[in-house]
Parts: C-alpha cells; structure tokens; sequence
C-alpha cells in the first residue's frame, strides 16, 4: 500500500519532471520531453507508458485511485502532464497523437475535479484543454461531464454549447434533446444576474424553450420579478 509520504515525494518528482518538460519542449528537445513526461507518469501510475497508451480511461483512473477513490492530486498531475505531452506532439507535427493527450487530459481534469471546489488557475486549464479536446471530437462521456463542469460553474453558455452539439449528435439524439430541454428550464429559476454572469439573457433562454415548444406558461415571473429588483 503506498503511504502518503511516498505518495507526496512522487507528486514532487513529477512535479519537477513537467517543469523540466517544459523547459526541453521550449528548447526543442522534443524527444527527450517526451522520454522526460513517459517518466513521471510510470512514476505516478506504476504503469510502463507504452501499457499506459493502450489502457482506456477507466484502467487508467483505477490505476490513479486507493481503496476506490481517486487521488484527485495525482490525477490533476497525470492531466497536466498528458496535456504538455499534446503540445510537444504538436510541436513535432503529429495532430492525432496530440488529440489522444488532450482529450485524456480533459477527462482526467474532469474527473479530478467532480467533487471539488475548482480554483480559477485549474478552471483556465480546464477551459483551454476544452477547446482542444472538442475538436478532436471527444467522446460522448468526456462532453457530458464537459457539459455538467461548465454547468456547475456557472458557465451557462458554454454548457448550453456543449449540450446542443450533443443533442445535435444522431447517436445521442432523443436522449439528448430532453436534456437539452431540461437544462434550459434549470436557467429559467436563475436571477438575471446568475444567468448574465454565465454569459446567458433571461430572453435567450426564453427563446430557446419558445422554439422547443417548451417554454412552461405557467412558470410564476412575479418571482423573477422579484429576484431582479
């Protein structure tokens, strides 16, 4: 069983490994980065990398997890290193092997972070990794948990994006549109001050139920009404 002393001198090494990966990446030592970040995460995984490209997430995550939790900080550092691993595949020209770091990254990060207050420094790499990963076209649990992260934050225009596209995607159709619904109707019982920080109008969302055929008539404004005064 690892003790948490062991634990925390892995987490340093790594540490200092991504710093150093960084620092062969920006020097154009890509090879050596790339040996440097398979490293750190043998150290952190207890996997050989070349096992750790063919693991699926949920191998991957169980690796990362004691007694059936998660280690959250590992977990966050094993992201952080599978993202700088996509930009040093970048830098080599190799688009496909960065798409499967970024993406890994992404449902890493949000796994890491599904019960956890999230910090505005972790929130930034989780929106930058994000719009990366959406255009490796990502697969549906990481977007729904995409979707669900920017939900819980409060960005309220971005979740509405990820969840259209999802409700857009045929394979996910029907069970998606009553999502989609379902989460424009949660906006309506927000103040239009929660809805404007979240990049939303009361009006849009309004529109958006209009145009399902959606919108709940008998949804009480004297209570908006209230909450705007």
């Amino acid at each position: 069983m690892l003790t948490e002393d062991y634990i925390m001198r892995m987490i340093n090494m790594a540490i200092a490994a991504l710093l150093q990966a960084i620092g062969l990446r920006k020097a154009g030592e890509y090879t050596q980065a790339l040996v440097t970040i398979d490293q750190a995460l043998e150290q952190l995984t207890g996997l050989r990398a070349d096992l750790l490209l063919r693991l699926d997430d949920r191998a991957l995550l169980n690796s990362l997890s004691i007694q059936g939790e998660l280690d959250q900080e590992r977990a966050i550092l094993v992201a952080d290193l599978c993202s700088e691993q996509s930009e040093v595949y970048l830098a080599q020209n190799r688009p496909e092997a960065a798409c499967l770091s970024r993406v890994r990254a992404l449902t890493l990060y949000l796994e890491a972070t599904a019960d956890l207050p999230i910090d505005l420094p972790l929130q930034e790499k989780i929106n930058q990794i994000a719009l990366a990963a959406l255009e490796c076209q990502a697969p549906f649990e990481t977007r729904f948990a995409l979707y669900s992260y920017y939900e819980n934050i409060g960005n309220y225009v971005n979740a509405g994006k990820v969840i259209k596209d999802l409700s857009e995607d045929r394979l996910y159709r029907s069970e998606m549109r009553q999502e989609y619904v379902e989460f424009f109707q949660r906006l309506l019982e927000k103040t239009d001050a929660e809805l404007e920080r979240g990049g939303m109008t009361r009006s849009q969302v309004e529109h958006t139920l209009r145009r399902e055929g959606k919108i709940n008539t008998e949804y009480d404004h004297s209570d908006t009404d209230q909450q705007r005064q």
